[in-house]
């Protein structure tokens, strides 16, 4: 980026990576795969988010004359925070009634079959939140692909003051 004076390219392999993760951790969870597909994920996840979030502070700064360039930054701030509360209510929301929806059905199904009862319910009990945990992911997978579609229409701006940006005056014959 300090080179070519363009982040917004930056910013897509970001949020592609982290729709990518979210995807991965959504079907590892359904599927239960173990920590060698989750880890490397959750690795994903942070890095493609990471290169999102300062670019988008410098695309915001970029966009901005000087005058308010405090004041987006304030306000991206604000909004991140925002979103983030969003997120995590929402996250908790879909993981209540995933729970709720399926817990009720997994507890019915299991009835009573005696001794082995316990066992049919813990393993029910664990396929009903590993499902949950998946609906989540899926569903955050959904939110990033939709910040990805808006980041896509948005115009890049060229760097104030970096020198790809500032174009050569035609000299005076």
């Amino acid at each position: 980026m300090a080179k070519s004076g363009k982040y917004k390219m930056v910013q897509v392999a970001g949020l592609l990576a982290a729709a990518i993760a979210f995807a991965v951790l959504a079907w590892a969870m359904e599927k239960g795969l173990g920590y060698f597909v989750i880890e490397p994920a959750i690795f994903l996840m942070g890095l493609g988010l990471g290169l999102v979030m300062p670019n988008m502070t410098i695309a915001v700064q970029n966009a901005l004359p000087l005058a308010r360039r405090g004041v987006g930054t304030a306000m991206l701030t604000f909004f991140r925070s925002l979103g983030g509360l969003l997120g995590v209510t929402g996250s908790g929301a879909i993981l209540a009634r995933q729970l709720h929806a399926h817990g009720i059905q997994a507890v019915a199904a299991v009835g009573a079959h005696g001794s082995t009862a316990a066992t049919v319910a813990g393993a029910a009990q664990v396929a009903v939140y590993r499902h949950a945990i998946a609906s989540v992911f899926a569903a955050g997978g959904v939110m990033v692909g939709l910040g990805l579609l808006a980041l896509l229409m948005l115009p890049e701006l060229p760097l104030s003051g970096h020198p790809a940006a500032v174009k050569p005056q035609p000299q005076e014959s």
